[in-house]
């Protein structure tokens, strides 16, 4: 095995020069180093190790209750003569307790709160969908008391109403559904299932079509939850200051999970809520900015639902990410752009992926310089040092997210031939082994490496290495 240091490389680069090579090259080799110049053993490095995230507050929410079936709920209904559209007639405690006598709600009343008396018989409403869009409807319960559901159909052109959404809230929460619309009409049904106790009660309701949206949606009730097993990571929108996001997470086992929220838009604050298979509430967290903590979950079945405390947006999305902590003993890290991060001692886990830590940059356009890292099986780390920041090197390499950590067992190979040699111009082959640590930089987006100091560009020839870390 060959081992060669840079000041070598250097001298026969400079030879180039005189034969006429053509190539980026140096003017001075003034700070020349070998590599063993960089090699640090743990002793020599200073080491912080960090602290583990905050635990998630368990004061936000309480239990949420939803019954699984209701006497009056049907899923079809038969023979409807859709009602007249011209126009609508004023709200009353009677009069539209069918599909047939449903009220008609026309494009000046989507989007706003509507008010209907609070009753012991049920009342429908029908509008039109234009456009394919999210169809979103909420209901507030009367102030007095009562507990009504609501129930959206479509209407077919047989004549039925099919059963595309509901909501079964118990007691006074505000019920909550969604679906997704296509051109056709559709009907929203009221149905009493504690009836309010002052006479002239109200409840509040509003339906709005929304034609931008996130792929999951209509997920604003845990019966339309996206699934997912052991991790979320996603990225979606609060289309509508009522919107929820709900997510159902099987959790194959048990242990500290960490929760994450990022690119929260601006003037917003978003809650994130979680709850156990039966909705009790287990923890929960209000960010108006990044933000991360821990739950402890163990195996089993879990809800989370994010929905806006304050504003929305429609054109940016939020992320929100779950994971099970790697390890107890880990060095964790939420970087600038809200990207997980753990360091053990043999794995840098970035949003609970391992971090590719073999780098490379090959140089072939009049001559051919190639550099590679290949980690050993048993490449690790050193605990204590992960550092965020942002980073700029030579050949245009650059982060704003970059994490810098030390590697040692790996090989370092280096490879330089000259057009016209017809030989190896220059070739090392260096192991790096236990103790023998090396500065890496990582790209907290990616998950890659995208420098080392042990670059030939920085080390021999001085081109600039510069990371700023974040405070």
């Amino acid at each position: 095995m060959r081992k060669r240091n840079f000041k070598n490389v250097a001298a026969m680069l400079v030879l180039s020069l005189v034969v006429g090579t053509v190539g980026p090259v140096a003017t001075s080799f003034a700070a020349e180093k070998e590599i063993g110049d960089v090699v640090k053993s743990a002793s020599d490095i200073e080491t912080d190790a960090k602290t583990t995230f905050p635990e998630l507050d368990n004061s936000m929410g309480e239990k949420i209750s939803i019954k699984t079936k209701t006497a009056s709920q049907k899923d079809v209904f038969e023979d409807v003569t859709l009602p007249d559209d011209d126009g609508i007639v004023p709200f009353s405690d009677s009069g539209h307790s069918t599909a047939d006598t449903a009220l008609f709600l026309d494009s000046s009343y989507m989007g706003n709160v509507l008010a209907d008396a609070a009753s012991d018989s049920e009342n429908w409403y029908f509008f039109q969908v234009e456009e394919t869009c999210k169809i979103s409807a909420v209901l507030e319960q009367p102030v007095s008391g009562g507990d009504y559901d609501i129930y959206l159909y479509k209407y077919n052109d047989d004549g039925s109403l099919s059963l595309i959404s509901y909501s079964l809230y118990s007691g006074s929460t505000m019920e909550n559904l969604s679906a997704a619309g296509e051109n056709g009409f559709y009907f929203l049904r009221v149905v009493p299932q504690t009836v309010a106790t002052e006479a002239d009660a109200v409840y509040f309701f509003m339906v709005s079509l929304i034609t931008e949206y996130d792929a999951c949606e209509p997920d604003d009730m845990p019966a339309y939850a996206v699934e997912y097993s052991n991790s979320i990571d996603v990225n979606n929108t609060i289309d509508n200051m009522y919107d929820q996001d709900w997510s159902k997470l099987t959790v194959s086992t048990g242990g500290t999970h960490i929760v994450s929220m990022s690119n929260i838009p601006d003037d917003c604050t978003y809650n994130l809520y979680v709850f156990d298979s039966s909705l009790n509430f287990l923890a929960g967290m209000s960010c108006s900015e990044n933000k991360v903590g821990t739950v402890n979950l163990d195996a089993g079945e879990y809800y989370i639902k994010v929905a806006s405390a304050t504003g929305y947006s429609t054109a940016q999305s939020y992320n929100l990410k779950l994971m099970k902590r790697k390890s107890s003993y880990s060095d964790m890290m939420f970087t600038k752009t809200g990207q997980i991060v753990e360091l053990t001692t043999y794995a840098l886990y970035i949003n609970g992926k391992a971090a590719d830590m073999k780098w490379s940059y090959h140089y072939t356009v009049n001559y051919t310089r190639n550099q590679d890292v290949i980690p050993n099986d048993n490449a690790s780390f050193l605990n204590g040092y992960l550092k965020n920041g942002q980073y700029s090197g030579s050949q245009g390499v650059s982060s704003g997210d970059c994490i810098a950590v030390y590697m040692d067992n790996f090989v370092y190979t280096y490879f330089c031939r000259f057009p016209g040699s017809g030989a190896d111009y220059d070739w090392i082959d260096q192991p790096f082994e236990d103790g023998e640590y090396i500065l890496f930089y990582v790209d907290a987006k990616t998950g890659k490496a995208i420098d080392t100091e042990i670059n030939y560009y920085h080390l021999s020839l001085n081109m600039k290495q510069s990371f700023t870390e974040f405070n």
